[in-house]
């Protein structure tokens, strides 16, 4: 019955992830190739087309070496508009779809895994999909197909970390490793979590530290076969100045708004971590001990969140002139591990208030989620600029912070001379 009610979740849960996607198709502006370059400022996805045209060769001149170094997926790209013969502009958009649907079932998968209700897995699946910056860009301009590649790396590898599953995790990370550089950082945060975790420790008994040291040196490995294979279209690499903080040379408030829009991509993953952080330290300590479907909840939190932190902290250490103005694109490719990390705070909630997140508590989140996934720039409605829109995130944030106690009321523990009345009240809640 477990097992049924697992699939039943699943499929469900998969159906309002559709609907969801569905609902960002069509309110996202679709814009020629052309326009996503020049109107809109996607200039990076001029060097991916370039790569992908010279598929199945690799790229006959020179390019920054950090877009060189991404070549494998642009490779995939023009390979498959060649084996298929469609345009490589059609085939970028039809892998920024399919890796967006890939990276919806692995974590369909990991929250329905995790003992979660079906109304609090909508709500993580939510966090993710609606936020404005996390899928949009990539329906405006899907050259940057390689940011996808990287999440749905990255989604496998968090379920590797969650389940204990080396296989997972190992070829998570070389997939991510493979769409961008960005996953060499939380390659070391997985390594830390494996020699630590005492899970992984009964997991694989004496074999966990090699394991932990595989799990930094085979995406190090791959990224060096990577740099041997672009080295000959890959041009100078930039300066430790240039490209990080050390050589930023903005005003603290020219430095403040670096930070803020690293932080803003975030504000509602991080009010319904807040809010399930608070609820949790009121949770009484005899129920928080119920079994989980998830070996060690606690551990695989934190290592979620030191993974997820891995990510974010990079685009917060560059340069402003370096990043120029992708900090929230940046920053929002972290997004899945808080979401597998809230998805374990809220099941572990779950089961120690004996009650699932409510219907119209979720219905709630998610009218909010949906009305803060406009954006002023990818969406056909929604606000008119970067002011609007961060104060709507804000609100939003807000909003979702106000809904979390009243989704999980305290539970009011009674005495036992209250008689059988007092422990019917304490099982139903």
């Amino acid at each position: 019955m477990q097992g049924r009610s697992v699939r039943s979740n699943l499929g469900w849960l998969l159906v309002a992830s559709l609907g969801l996607l569905v609902f960002l198709g069509v309110t996202n502006k679709w814009v020629s190739w052309h326009a996503a370059i020049y109107q809109y400022k996607s200039y990076d996805d001029t060097n991916y087309r370039l790569m992908a045209q010279a598929a199945p060769g690799l790229f006959h001149g020179t390019l920054p070496e950090w877009h060189a170094e991404r070549f494998a997926v642009a490779w995939v790209v023009g390979v498959t508009a060649k084996v298929l013969g469609f345009s490589v502009v059609t085939s970028f958009r039809v892998w920024v779809i399919l890796l967006i649907l890939g990276t919806c079932l692995v974590l369909a998968d990991l929250l329905v895994q995790m003992g979660l209700s079906l109304q609090a897995s909508i709500v993580c699946m939510a966090v993710w999909i609606l936020n404005a910056y996390a899928l949009r860009p990539y329906l405006l301009a899907p050259g940057s197909v390689d940011d996808l590649a990287f999440v749905f790396g990255a989604t496998i590898a968090v379920r590797g970390l969650v389940l204990r599953s080396p296989v997972s995790l190992l070829g998570g990370l070389l997939l991510a490793t493979a769409a961008r550089q960005t996953a060499l950082p939380p390659a070391a945060v997985a390594a830390v979590a494996v020699a630590l975790d005492p899970a992984w420790r009964q997991r694989l008994d004496r074999w966990r530290i090699p394991f932990a040291a595989l799990t930094i040196g085979l995406p190090l490995v791959a990224y060096g076969v990577i740099r041997v294979v672009s080295h000959p279209f890959a041009g100078p690499p930039p300066t430790i100045d240039g490209m990080t903080l050390l050589g930023a040379s903005l005003s603290l408030g020219g430095l403040g708004q670096h930070f803020a829009r690293c932080i803003n991509v975030l504000l509602s993953i991080g009010a319904l971590l807040l809010g399930a952080l608070w609820l949790l330290r009121g949770t009484p300590h005899g129920l928080r001990e119920r079994r989980s479907p998830v070996p060690g909840p606690t551990a695989a939190i934190v290592a979620c969140l030191g993974f997820g932190l891995a990510i974010i902290a990079q685009p917060a250490v560059m340069n402003p002139a370096w990043a120029s103005y992708n900090e929230n694109r940046l920053s929002v490719m972290g997004l899945v591990p808080l979401v597998a990390a809230l998805g374990l705070m809220l099941a572990k909630l779950e089961r120690a208030r004996a009650r699932q997140l409510s219907v119209g508590a979720a219905g709630a989140m998610v009218g909010l989620l949906l009305l803060g996934s406009f954006h002023h720039i990818s969406t056909v409605i929604g606000t008119a600029n970067k002011g609007q829109t961060l104060v709507l995130e804000v609100l939003v944030a807000l909003g979702l912070l106000a809904i979390m106690p009243r989704a999980f009321p305290p539970i009011r523990l009674r005495s036992r001379a209250l008689g059988p009345a007092a422990a019917d009240t304490t099982r139903s809640t």
